[in-house]
């Protein structure tokens, strides 16, 4: 059992309180709380009909980040063929004055879609994309995405551990976010939060 019942008990605390900053990768949002709840019912769907065990069922199936990832891809490479292949529409027919072009042959759409250097360099000039996760993720000119972080300070506030009857009057806060490289600036997006000790 603890002998502390409050951290301000323990020698030093807020002193050593005052120095701990720790980075961590922003965490998603609401909206990939949502995607993993379609993921959950699709996955028990056709065409997948994955059967949970009646044992595991009073649980919730644990969806990895890498169903996130997995969707971003896809969603960036349909979203840079579906532009190269409008360029091309105009192109083939740039003396048709309407919007709206006639198909593509076959045979042109194979091309563009098995294009890979076409549809990075589609992806690179997008500059930017909102993941599911809800981070704005930045696309370097290289390819390479950048990071989304959160600094984490320790801030004033009446946090209780229940299970040791433990009070605290600091918990780990969010105090800064930084969101990748902005293609006007060699530096990070960055927001801070007003705080106090």
């Amino acid at each position: 059992m603890n002998k502390y019942k409050k951290c301000d008990e323990i020698e030093g605390f807020k002193k050593r309180a005052r120095s701990l900053i720790v980075v961590v990768s922003t965490p998603p949002t609401q909206n990939y709380k949502d995607f993993t709840e379609k993921v959950r019912n699709y996955n028990v769907g056709p065409p997948f009909n994955i059967k949970v065990p009646t044992l595991l069922s009073k649980f919730e199936t644990f969806i990895s980040i890498y169903a996130a990832y997995l969707y971003d891809s896809v969603k960036l490479y349909a979203h840079a063929l579906d532009y190269l292949i409008r360029e091309k529409q105009k192109e083939v027919y740039k003396n048709i004055t309407s919007n709206r072009h006639p198909p593509l042959p076959e045979e042109s759409i194979k091309a563009i879609a098995s294009n890979g250097t076409g549809i990075i360099g589609a992806i690179i000039n997008q500059k930017k994309y909102r993941s599911v996760t809800g981070a704005e993720i930045f696309i370097d000119k290289n390819g390479d995405s950048e990071g989304n972080f959160s600094v984490l300070a320790l801030k004033e506030s009446n946090f209780t551990l229940k299970e040791n009857n433990f009070f605290c009057a600091f918990h780990m806060v969010p105090i800064a976010t930084f969101q990748g490289i902005n293609s006007d600036d060699s530096l990070p997006v960055r927001n801070f939060f007003k705080f106090k000790f």
